[in-house]
């Protein structure tokens, strides 16, 4: 519009206008006062809450403590004790600071998950799980030079290392989500390792080892906290979830084994006979009692019966073949046979 134009609006039209503009404004929602479902957000502010309990991570890394364990037990022949320690919150600056090399350290990617995480595991359970792969007492190799590097023979077994503990993460995050690993860069010196900013927030989970004279070495996971957040309604609802009745299962786990490792004692009624009471009083020893075979022997187990059966041999050894269980009715004695199926016992 030219100034010309302009200067044919009279001061009440352009009051006008200013007065539609000023009216525009009051119909903007403001969601602190209009409606309660409707929060307003900052897009300048980062959100810096996980979202969920570090508790779901403590559970996921327990899972993964186990898995480990098997695993190194099968590939490398070593069985170490393996505990997990508490996740920590930490700015990434501090993840590392006691980490000394040389350090096997990995960077990978946790798909479908987004973002670069690290792994660093201690020289000295690779040493020992060298050891011990090669029939030694897994030994570790005590102080090494911060610029020592590790040989071809060394590097295939942190090679195998990387895949069983890749396949234990694996299987400690089925039941949340499926996912696949797959490995970026290695490196032995923690300062040429960087993923993050100083400040970014990262979620480190330690999994310790006791090797063989008292020493201890760990593995650390070291994971950005926003990696996580896409899947923390997951988290709170199948790992929380789990834990809520994990504490049940595994309580009624406990009781089934304790009772099915109690010992019985099974006895076999091979047959009765009668006798009266003064007979028993005039019995001297090597005297000889008949008595009636039974058709089917009664199976005992703890003063109560629980079979018929019919007596053999199987081998050298006598045995009893069971026929029919009793099952409680008041029709026969308090019990009723039942019809199963035949076995060998």
């Amino acid at each position: 519009m030219s100034n010309e134009e302009q200067s044919n609006l009279s001061e009440e039209e352009i009051g006008a206008i200013a007065d539609g503009f000023s009216d525009l404004e009051k119909t903007v929602i403001n969601p602190s006062t209009q409606s309660p479902n409707v929060r307003s957000h900052d897009l300048t502010a980062s959100d810096d809450s996980l979202g969920f309990s570090n508790n779901s991570i403590d559970l996921l890394n327990e899972r993964f403590a186990r898995q480990l364990r098997m695993g190194l037990n099968d590939v490398l022949r070593t069985h170490p004790r393996v505990s997990t320690e508490p996740a920590q919150l930490l700015p990434f600056k501090e993840t590392m600071v006691d980490l000394s090399p040389p350090l096997s350290i990995h960077t990978f990617r946790m798909e479908p998950l987004r973002g670069l995480s690290i792994l660093v595991v201690d020289p000295n359970i690779i040493f020992t799980s060298l050891d011990n792969f090669f029939g030694g007492i897994g030994a570790s190799i005590g102080e090494l030079t911060p610029t020592r590097i590790f040989t071809p023979t060394e590097s295939s077994i942190i090679e195998l290392l990387l895949n069983i503990v890749f396949g234990s993460l694996k299987e400690a995050w089925a039941p949340v989500l499926p996912v696949n690993f797959h490995k970026s860069t290695s490196e032995i010196n923690p300062q040429f390792v960087q993923i993050a900013d100083e400040d970014d927030l990262m979620l480190k989970s330690s999994i310790k080892f006791s090797l063989s004279e008292g020493e201890e070495a760990s593995i650390h996971l070291i994971q950005p906290a926003s990696l996580f957040k896409p899947i923390r309604d997951l988290l709170r609802a199948n790992v929380q979830g789990a834990e809520e009745s994990g504490s049940d299962h595994v309580w009624k786990r406990q009781i089934k084994d304790a009772i099915l490792d109690v010992p019985v004692e099974m006895r076999v009624t091979m047959g009765s006979a009668k006798i009266r009471y003064k007979d028993i009083k005039n019995l001297e020893l090597d005297q000889v009692l008949i008595f009636d075979l039974e058709e089917e022997c009664t199976i005992y187990v703890a003063d109560s019966p629980f079979y018929f059966g019919t007596l053999g041999k199987k081998g050298n050894q006598s045995a009893v073949q069971l026929t029919t269980q009793y099952s409680k009715d008041e029709s026969v004695d308090g019990y009723s046979q039942t019809e199963s199926a035949d076995e060998n016992s």
